[in-house]
């Protein structure tokens, strides 16, 4: 389906709207500092420039292109609509910066420049939700699972209430611009089989905000394959050795926002399954979901790494671990259940006081909590 580009969101970027005359019409593009996105390739019309066929490139007449003889065009065409949208986005992430504090204050231009502007599980019978997907593996689990046993724990949960997983509906988050590409082609080849896959290029946590990621990998020749520990919070030395050469500002998207806005008024007519694995940032990101009680209405089953090493880095305490555990809970308990507690709270079938709004509903989320590094 050929979309065309529409100039509002060129203003909304607060780029320059520009025309192109093509296939016997003009389509809109945004331009910045020289360079125009298209959503097509520009002019149909081929000319013999130099002893060779060229494309044409130039201004939007009356009724036919001015021609440029030029092997290279003077903007930079793309491919489709959702790109064109991307790169746009993209600019308005950017331009979000002289507005948003680099820290959790409320930004709330993140989520219409990402596109959340409608339910992310409409029309769906099962949803799944992965917050920190990487590279993609528990997708390629949740669709591929011959190819992925030993990622099955939160699947075997959907296999035994009798859900297809063909027709899951699957959207993603993931921060790390290392592995954008990957999860694009991956999202692609899905949705060309006939899964509803979508990816955000996006963080999980406690805010709608722009924060700096930091990665545990050199962005440079040495790379690493995983970026396992690539995260919001500044726990490791080597993220503190290279942090201006490997940090990004990234775009964040609270999770009790999310939860409320976007699942609760639609959410799948059976069930949402959810993984969350953000390397520390689950203790600011999961506060006000259980507080506002969204995550115990919408989340059927969520697994979560619970990254406790990290603790002292999420609440900016130098303290060690096993001073700063019983802090946290002291502090907390007025805002959260605990993890632990949140599986007697719904297996009880009783709220925990202040925890949930709702007192008349009990808390629906089974939690499959993991502690992937063990005491560290």
């Amino acid at each position: 389906m050929n979309e065309l580009f529409e100039p509002e969101l060129c203003t909304k970027a607060t780029l320059n709207v520009v025309r192109q005359w093509s296939s016997k019409k003009c389509q809109f593009g945004c331009s910045a500092n020289g360079t125009s996105m298209w959503v097509n390739r520009g002019c149909k019309a081929k000319f013999r420039c130099r002893g060779r066929e060229l494309p044409c490139f130039g201004s939007c007449g009356e009724d036919r292109c001015s021609c440029t003889c030029s092997s290279k065009p003077a903007y930079a065409p793309i491919a489709s609509h959702r790109d064109a949208r991307r790169l746009v986005n993209a600019t308005l992430i950017a331009s979000m910066l002289s507005a948003c504090e680099l820290s959790n204050s409320a930004c709330t231009a993140v989520p219409g420049a990402l596109g959340l502007t409608q339910p992310l599980f409409e029309g769906c019978d099962v949803g799944y939700l992965d917050m920190g997907t990487n590279t993609g593996t528990r997708i390629g689990a949740l669709y591929e699972p011959q190819h992925y046993p030993k990622e099955q724990e939160l699947f075997k949960h959907m296999d035994k209430r009798g859900f297809s997983r063909e027709a899951v509906c699957t959207v993603a988050f993931e921060p790390n611009p290392v592995h954008h590409l990957k999860l694009r082609q991956m999202a692609q080849r899905y949705r060309t089989l006939g899964r509803r896959v979508r990816i955000l290029e996006a963080a999980i946590g406690g805010t709608n905000s722009v924060q700096r990621f930091y990665s545990d990998g050199d962005m440079g020749e040495k790379v690493r394959a995983s970026y396992w520990g690539s995260s919001l919070l500044m726990w490791s030395a080597a993220h503190s050795r290279v942090a201006d050469e490997t940090s990004v500002l990234v775009p964040v998207v609270s999770f009790d926002w999310l939860l409320q806005a976007l699942v609760l008024p639609s959410p799948p007519k059976k069930a949402l399954y959810a993984k969350m694995d953000i390397e520390g940032a689950e203790f600011q990101a999961m506060t006000p979901a259980i507080k506002s009680g969204a995550l115990c209405s919408a989340v059927h089953v969520l697994q979560i790494e619970v990254h406790l090493q990290f603790l002292k880095y999420a609440v900016g305490s130098n303290s060690s671990r096993a001073a700063i555990e019983p802090w946290f809970a002291k502090a907390r308990n007025k805002l959260m259940v605990q993890l632990n507690n949140l599986e007697a709270v719904r297996k009880s079938r009783h709220h925990n006081a202040g925890a949930v709004n709702d007192t008349q509903r009990p808390c629906l989320t089974k939690v499959i909590r993991e502690d992937p590094w063990g005491s560290r």
